[in-house]
């Protein structure tokens, strides 16, 4: 039940900024990209270094309030000291150093509120009362007056224990700055060429994240089509361009960017057909290659 009560929680500080988003079919249906975009520049994950010690990871989306002790809440179905109705605060929030994860391709072009820095940010938070070994705690970045993100707010962890925290085993090893969590690996993909479809009639869609640059995206030597292997020059492009997650910092809001890039190949593909998609380093950082079997 109260497992239930953290992810509403979680879903109701999130719902002020995904009022607008819309839903996207993939063509991969075990895969629901917005989702791994929410997680991606939002709040990707946390480790505990030790049991006073978490580690929270987030990408692009996030704000200063990250850093504000009283931005966060920490709960537990099986600690009581993390009960959901004590709103457990963390008793300091320290902002660890932030590097520009993807930087953006040359000659990078975007409109002023897109212009973000592809940051992941780290912050260290130290917990009034020792984790126990074994017990799942969620995360919340409530905020406190400003949000923390506008993607993804919450995530769940646990501590595996003084003895497991010693072993050389990758994370419990690592110092709080080189902290990895799985959506880590998927960034590259989420802020790059997350993906390409069929549409029908020779045509495909590139779906690329926050990256991309208006700079160059109708070059045709920066795309590279080919199918069954053999290349096949574009006929004509077109260009769909919206809003894909909030940062929420000045007014109006800082944005990141979702674009779909419309590629006329001038030739009908055939049911079998594989189609490959790269593009060049001027498009997008991050992933630059898709492909699909048309159906």
């Amino acid at each position: 039940m109260k497992r239930l009560q953290f992810l509403s929680f979680v879903l109701l500080t999130c719902s002020l900024f995904l009022s607008s988003f819309a839903a996207h079919a993939a063509n991969d249906d075990s895969v629901d990209l917005k989702l791994w975009a929410l997680e991606c520049y939002g709040l990707r994950g946390a480790v505990a270094m030790d049991a006073t010690t978490v580690v929270a990871v987030f990408g692009a989306s996030a704000t200063g309030a990250r850093n504000n002790a009283k931005a966060w809440r920490i709960l537990s179905e099986e600690d009581p000291a993390y009960a959901y109705d004590h709103f457990v605060q963390p008793v300091e929030a320290k902002g660890l150093p932030a590097d520009v994860e993807f930087p953006w391709p040359e000659g990078f072009q975007a409109e002023a509120p897109a212009k973000n820095e592809l940051k992941r940010h780290l912050v260290q938070l130290k917990l009034p009362t020792p984790l126990k070994p074994g017990v799942e705690y969620g995360l919340v970045a409530l905020g406190d007056g400003a949000p923390v993100t506008g993607a993804k707010t919450g995530c769940f962890f646990a501590w595996a224990g003084e003895e497991a925290s010693t072993k050389d085993e990758g994370q419990r090893t690592q110092a709080p700055e080189t902290v990895r969590v799985p959506a880590d690996g998927r960034a590259a993909r989420m802020v790059g060429l997350r993906r390409a479809s069929p549409l029908g009639d020779g045509k495909v869609a590139l779906e690329f994240g926050a990256s991309f640059s208006l700079a160059a995206w109708r070059d045709p030597d920066q795309y590279d089509v080919r199918v069954n292997g053999e290349k096949v020059a574009v006929a004509e492009f077109g260009r769909r361009s919206k809003i894909d997650v909030y940062r929420p910092v000045g007014w109006p809001f800082k944005v990141l960017m979702q674009h779909d890039v419309f590629l006329d190949l001038g030739r009908d593909l055939k049911p079998g057909d594989r189609v490959a998609v790269s593009v060049g380093p001027r498009i997008c950082a991050g992933e630059r290659a898709a492909e699909f079997v048309f159906d």
